[in-house]
């Protein structure tokens, strides 16, 4: 039981952090000229 919840921990704190870097990365896109990208 103990190491489930463990495990459930770690799926959210990575969840956390996957979208953390959607926002910075969005954020990026949104900031830099997309022709700079290419």
């Amino acid at each position: 039981i103990y190491a489930r919840v463990g495990h459930s921990d770690a799926v959210l704190d990575y969840h956390d952090l996957y979208n953390e870097y959607l926002l910075l990365l969005y954020h990026l896109v949104q900031t830099v000229p997309f022709s700079m990208l290419l």
